[in-house]
């Protein structure tokens, strides 16, 4: 069901012309009978062959919250993941150089992101230090800043995964494409009414420590 047929159904059910103000409300009322949710089919895969074969099945799964348009790019970087925090000036600029080296001469270059929805798979040896995902996504969002990508501020979805296992080899896997998640054609009414069923506003300022 679109949105155009939300509006036949309020004018059929209400006998009323579609009303900005009041439809809202009886959509609201009436969600529970609404049919909103379409069926879609995905291919599962329950056995993996090689970890590769895994590896590679998850990093090319599309997302179905971006719904994302093409080009869908998804490659490798065969480069250990890093921790922004653990590493230091000098190993960081390093680490942007080499990615910046691989992506400039890649066929990825030419594709430059605006709203962003992003997956990296982290392959990592459990023979090293566990390392955090934020810090280790941290610094491939920034490596990749100006030559696939904007800004990280320009990421909507980031969707991380860390595989681990009892080799040396390390790399990471990257999928990258424009994100939907903002476009809000698909919203009746594209302005939020929450009904907050517990909680208040939490502020930073009354939690400080005054002392």
């Amino acid at each position: 069901m679109n949105l155009q047929d939300l509006r036949n159904l309020y004018e059929e059910k209400t006998g009323q012309p579609w009303d900005a103000e009041n439809d809202v409300r009886w959509l609201n009322e009436n969600r529970a009978s609404l049919n909103l949710h379409t069926s879609a089919h995905r291919l599962e895969k329950s056995a993996h062959v090689t970890l590769s074969d895994k590896i590679s099945w998850l990093s090319q799964q599309p997302c179905h919250v971006c719904n994302p348009d093409f080009p869908i790019s998804t490659f490798p970087l065969r480069i250990n993941p890093e921790s922004w925090q653990a590493r230091s000036s000098e190993d960081k600029r390093a680490f942007k150089a080499a990615i910046a080296s691989q992506l400039s001469d890649s066929p990825f270059a030419g594709d430059r992101f605006e709203r962003v929805c992003l997956t990296l798979l982290f392959v990592c040896s459990a023979s090293r230090n566990v390392r955090d995902l934020d810090n280790v996504a941290k610094l491939v969002m920034d490596s990749m800043k100006g030559i696939i990508m904007g800004d990280d501020r320009d990421v909507d979805h980031l969707n991380l995964m860390r595989i681990t296992h009892e080799a040396e080899e390390e790399f990471i896997d990257v999928q990258i494409s424009n994100s939907n998640l903002n476009d809000h054609s698909d919203v009746v009414h594209a302005e939020m009414m929450h009904s907050w069923g517990w909680g208040e506003p939490l502020k930073i300022e009354d939690f400080r420590d005054s002392s």
